[in-house]
């Protein structure tokens, strides 16, 4: 008996069909299907929910990017905007934000290959006379002659 006297009913327990037809429906509103989300691998919705969370990252940075864009025009065209003002409204982007740095494949900067070679020519040049007077040094103390 309850507190007032009248009867409880037990709560009856959750099954998991119950938990899975609550779940569906965002499954899918991702994209999968009805078969792929009863009778798929198990892996699936955890491949989708990745999937739909990479496609909202990449929505809300498209968003971003529209808001950056009217930011930008909004303020080239406040200018003209004030009745009195003498400035004049700056010229529309030339490319979309972030052309460069995505899309065209940037040249490594050109690095001087005559002056690398000219270092390297010296260094050897060095190397080789330091080699030199220490094998003309081994064989004037072993007596002139070529050990080997």
């Amino acid at each position: 008996m309850g507190r007032d006297g009248g009867l409880t009913v037990a709560a009856r327990p959750h099954s998991y069909s119950e938990e899975f037809e609550k779940v569906c429906p965002a499954y899918i509103a991702m994209g999968m299907t009805y078969e792929q989300f009863w009778d798929g691998d198990n892996e699936m919705p955890r491949m989708f929910r990745k999937a739909h969370k990479l496609k909202l990252r990449e929505a809300n940075q498209m968003a971003w990017l529209q808001g950056a864009y009217v930011y930008q025009a909004v303020g080239a065209l406040a200018p003209a905007l004030k009745a009195f003002s003498k400035s004049k409204p700056q010229d529309y982007l030339e490319r979309p934000i972030g052309w460069d740095d995505d899309i065209e494949e940037k040249k490594p900067e050109e690095k001087p290959v005559k002056k690398d070679n000219e270092h390297a020519r010296i260094w050897l040049e060095m190397w080789a006379a330091n080699f030199n007077e220490k094998f003309d040094e081994q064989n004037e103390t072993k007596g002139g002659e070529l050990s080997g």
